[in-house]
C-alpha cells in the first residue's frame, strides 16, 4: 500500500471545490484530458501493446496539417541515435528504479528531478524545457551565445527552453572561453540609471540614441517609420540634444507621425538612461558579431533575435513584453514555451517598479539636493 502523500492525483480530485467552475476552468480541464490521453497512448505504443489509430494520431498532433519544426526534427533525430537518451526515456516511461546504485549514469543524474520529467514525441521535457542530448549541447551553447550577452543573460535564456545537468557550469565555462567577450569586457561597473515612471502600455514611450562603430552609424533602438508600422506609433520619443535629433527633417518626421519629442539634460547621459544601457548592449553586439558593420548578416540577425528573446531583470524578455510570448529562434523550444504570458507581463511590471525603487534608494544614498540657482549667481 502506497503512502497517502503519493496519491497526489486522486487526493486532489477528492477535494470539494471552493468556487463554481468558470469557462477558463472548462478549457483547462479539456487540455488536461487531452494531455492525459496523449501520454496514455504514447506509453501504450511504447510497450508495443497497441498501435494508435489514425484518429488517435490526429488527436495527438491536434492538427493533421501542422508544420514540422526543422530545428526540433533535427534534435529528435539526434536524440533517437543517443543510447543514453533512449535509456533516460525508458526510465521515465517505465518508472525510475528505487535502487540508485542500479541506475545507468545517464539516468542517475536526473534522479532529483525525476518527478518533473516527461516524454513528448521522442524528446524529454523538464517542465517545458527540452532536455538536450549530449552530442547537441555544444551547438546549443553556441546558439545561446549568439548575442554574446554574458553569463547571467545566457542562463536566463536557457531557463526558457533547454536543460541538461550542469548547464549553468557549461555556460560559465563557455563564456570564459570566448575571446571576443573577454576582450570587450567593461572596464568598470556601470553607474545606476535614472528611470521615469513605467509606461501604461506597450510602445507608449521610446528612447533612442546613436552610436558609431568604425564607419557605421547606428540608431538604437528604433528605425523610425519601419518600426512605427511594425509596433505602433509611440506618444513620445526621448533623445539627447544631438544635432541629428534637433534637425528639421527629424522634427518634421515626428510631427507627421504625431510623436512628441523630449530631450535629455546636456552633458548628463544618465538623464537618458532608458537607452544608455541599450546603446552599450547594441554596440557590444555589433563589435562582437560583425565588427565590419554588416547588420544584414545571418550571424547578427540571429544574435539580435536571441537578444530580444532573453529575459531582463524583471523576468520577461523584450519579445514577451511586446508580443506576449517569446519568438521562435535558432534554439529548440517546446510548443508550450510559446504560450501567451499576459498575466506574467503585468506581474513583471510590478516587479520592475520594485526594481526601480531599489535603484532610486541606492542612488539617493550618494546624492544630495543642490542649492537653487538664481540670475547673477557665479557658477
Amino acid at each position: 500500500m502506497a503512502k497517502g502523500k503519493d496519491h497526489a492525483i486522486p487526493d486532489a480530485l477528492s477535494r470539494a471545490p471552493v468556487n463554481d467552475p468558470e469557462p477558463d476552468d472548462d478549457e483547462t480541464n479539456k487540455d488536461v484530458q487531452l494531455f492525459s490521453r496523449q501520454v496514455m497512448l504514447r506509453r501504450i505504443a511504447a510497450v508495443g501493446a497497441v498501435t494508435p489509430t489514425t484518429e488517435d494520431e490526429e488527436e495527438i498532433t491536434d492538427d493533421p496539417n501542422h508544420l514540422v519544426d526543422p530545428v526540433l526534427e533535427k534534435l529528435k533525430i539526434t536524440a533517437s541515435n543517443d543510447a543514453s537518451y533512449s535509456t533516460l526515456i525508458q526510465a521515465i516511461e517505465t518508472g525510475f528504479t528505487t535502487r540508485r546504485d542500479l541506475m545507468a549514469p545517464a539516468v542517475h543524474q536526473f534522479w532529483k528531478i525525476r518527478d518533473e520529467l516527461s516524454v513528448d514525441d521522442g524528446l524529454v521535457l523538464f517542465g517545458c524545457r527540452i532536455v538536450i542530448p549530449q552530442s547537441s549541447r555544444r551547438d546549443i551553447l553556441l546558439n545561446l551565445h549568439a548575442a554574446h550577452q554574458g553569463i547571467v543573460r545566457m542562463k536566463r535564456r536557457a531557463r526558457q527552453t533547454v536543460y541538461w545537468p550542469g548547464l549553468s557550469n557549461d555556460i560559465v565555462a563557455f563564456v570564459d572561453s570566448c575571446q571576443v567577450c573577454q576582450e570587450l569586457q567593461p572596464s568598470q561597473q556601470q553607474e545606476p540609471l535614472l528611470r521615469d515612471a513605467l509606461p501604461e502600455r506597450v510602445f507608449e514611450e521610446v528612447s533612442t540614441d546613436l552610436f558609431k562603430s568604425g564607419r557605421l552609424h547606428v540608431l538604437v533602438p528604433i528605425r523610425m517609420a519601419e518600426n512605427f508600422v511594425d509596433l505602433g506609433v509611440p506618444i513620445r520619443i526621448r533623445t539627447d540634444g544631438g544635432p541629428q535629433f534637433g534637425a528639421g527633417a527629424f522634427q518634421q518626421a515626428l510631427q507627421k507621425w504625431g510623436v512628441v519629442w523630449g530631450n535629455s539634460s546636456p552633458y548628463y547621459a544618465q538623464s537618458n538612461g532608458h537607452v544608455e544601457a541599450a546603446v552599450d548592449a547594441m554596440k557590444r553586439l555589433v563589435l562582437k558579431i560583425t565588427p565590419a558593420g554588416d547588420l544584414t548578416s545571418d550571424a547578427f540577425m540571429q544574435g539580435l533575435l536571441e537578444f530580444r528573446n532573453t529575459p531582463r531583470e524583471n523576468g520577461m524578455s523584450p519579445a514577451e513584453m511586446v508580443f506576449g510570448s517569446q519568438l521562435r529562434s535558432i534554439l529548440p523550444a517546446h510548443r508550450t514555451s510559446f504560450a501567451p504570458r499576459w498575466k506574467d507581463i503585468m506581474n513583471a511590471r510590478d516587479h520592475q517598479q520594485a526594481l526601480d525603487g531599489g535603484v532610486k534608494k541606492r542612488y539617493d544614498k550618494r546624492a544630495r539636493p543642490l542649492s537653487p540657482l538664481t540670475i547673477g549667481v557665479h557658477v
